[in-house]
């Protein structure tokens, strides 16, 4: 479980951040399921969260619908 390192009960909005950024950076991409798994949200919840780090910036949209992660952003900051 590549999620497993990073995971803690109980998380902020911004530890939900940090954490999917880091993961980023440390496998070079997110997946929506991956993101949803790492921060324990549901797949709509994570969907939500990356397409607000993608509008930041923070996170970049590589490919479409099912074939779709994300990495690391110009204004990502971790």
């Amino acid at each position: 479980d590549q999620a497993a390192y990073t995971r803690q009960a109980g998380f902020s909005p911004l530890q939900h951040e940090q954490m999917i950024l880091s993961y980023a950076q440390q496998h070079g991409r997110i997946r929506r399921s991956e993101a949803a798994d790492l921060c324990r949200l549901t797949v709509t919840q994570a969907s939500k969260l990356l397409r607000r780090l993608a509008n930041e910036g923070k996170l970049a949209m590589v490919g479409e619908r099912r074939g779709a992660h994300y990495t690391l952003g110009s204004e990502a900051q971790i």
